[in-house]
């Protein structure tokens, strides 16, 4: 027990060396600095003018206090009241800055959903018009295929390999009509409903 007495006592000891030596170190420090910028002849002026009105301000408020303490007294108060209440004032209108901003971004996120929404509503139903126009056209297309009369001339285009190749050398010396006709059928395109376009 006394061991460690002493080891406790002797840890206090170099802590206390090291921290005057941090203190020592510091003040020197700041000695060397200030003597490093008041080489220069007008960082030199300006520091001693600075000091001069500090000390004036200084004398003239103790002067005030020693002749009217009460009123120094509530003249600081008001003061610190003034700047209470500024500083009050400009964390409100901090404050109702924020939440407008934040109220009109919420807005516009808001407008663009409904917009994105309305214009996905657009879209789908733009390719359900579209799928069904398609439809209609294949059903129309199907329709002219089956109403065909039979006394018409069979397309060179959908015969099989085995009609084509089984002709006379008359049919080959023939010049073949490769123009076909398709069917057309006239679509519309759908007419939006009332519709926001994109």
């Amino acid at each position: 027990m006394v061991q460690a007495q002493t080891v406790d006592k002797h840890e206090v000891k170099e802590q206390a060396k090291a921290g005057s030596k941090l203190l020592t170190g510091a003040v020197a420090g700041a000695v060397t600095g200030a003597a490093i910028v008041l080489l220069n002849k007008q960082t030199r002026q300006k520091v001693f003018q600075n000091v001069g009105v500090a000390k004036d301000t200084v004398v003239s408020f103790v002067k005030e206090a020693k002749q009217d303490p009460q009123g120094t007294k509530e003249q600081v108060m008001s003061k610190v009241q003034d700047a209470t209440e500024l500083a009050k004032d400009a964390a409100n209108d901090v404050k109702n800055v924020y939440d407008k901003a934040q109220n009109e971004i919420m807005s516009s996120v808001n407008d663009v959903q409904e917009d994105s929404k309305s214009a996905l509503g657009t879209v789908k139903e733009a390719k359900d018009d579209l799928k069904n126009a398609g439809s209609k056209a294949k059903e129309a297309s199907n329709k002219l295929m089956e109403t065909k009369p039979e006394s018409a001339p069979s397309n060179p285009m959908t015969k099989s390999k085995n009609e084509a190749n089984s002709g006379s050398n008359e049919q080959k010396n023939q010049p073949v009509n490769k123009t076909t006709t398709t069917p057309t059928t006239k679509t519309t395109p759908p007419t939006p409903n009332n519709k926001q376009s994109i």
